[in-house]
């Protein structure tokens, strides 16, 4: 599977620059009332540039290519959810240097219960994001999921941004209960679509 996770990450090398910028801007506009918000909005960040790998794959022909050398379709599969999960991890820590940045300008950090709130919900929805692109982009074709991957990605952004303004203090006023549902459920959005995802791919022609 290294190699195959080596090639995706690769070619997700070039978008960590471009997010970073996004990250920043997003932090200094929009999440200024409520910094903690950014571990959501690194969350959807990758999800703008996590089908790019299939958009490839398919493009290519790679899929075909790989099957027919040997690879096991379900480590291709299982590849891809990595590389999924690894973005998600890759918009987490934009969310962290957010956070710290923030509260460098602020001389402050916000509340440790907003920020574990915040992180919570934006670990949970990461996980939601990287298992709906790998499911939608194995059932539909990668054309076809780039629109979804485009709506969940805005979509959480102007959520965030329309919150954040309306509540200076929203993650603050959340019980640390709600978030660690969040967190759970997400768990099982992930099995769901990563069983999903294999019995699609098993029988998908390449």
């Amino acid at each position: 599977m290294n190699g195959l996770l080596l090639k995706d990450l690769l070619l997700m090398r070039s978008s960590v620059v471009p997010m970073a910028v996004l990250a920043v801007i997003f932090e200094v506009v929009f999440a200024r009332n409520s910094p903690a918000m950014m571990f959501i909005i690194g969350a959807a960040l990758p999800s703008s540039v996590a089908g790019t790998v299939f958009v490839y794959d398919h493009s290519s022909g790679w899929n075909a290519y790989a099957v027919s050398s040997g690879v096991d379709r379900r480590e291709i599969m299982r590849c891809k959810y990595v590389y999924c999960m690894i973005l998600a991890c890759v918009g987490i820590a934009m969310g962290l240097v957010g956070v710290a940045v923030n509260g460098a300008v602020k001389g402050g950090l916000p509340d440790p219960a907003e920020l574990a709130v915040g992180l919570l919900i934006g670990v949970s929805v990461a996980i939601v994001m990287g298992s709906v692109i790998c499911v939608a982009n194995t059932i539909t074709s990668p054309m076809r999921a780039r629109a979804l991957e485009l709506i969940l990605c805005v979509g959480t952004i102007m959520a965030v941004t329309i919150v954040s303004t309306e509540t200076a203090d929203v993650l603050g006023n959340v019980p640390l209960t709600v978030p660690a549902v969040m967190l759970v459920a997400s768990l099982g959005v992930l099995a769901a679509s990563y069983w999903m995802a294999q019995r699609k791919f098993a029988t998908k022609d390449l």
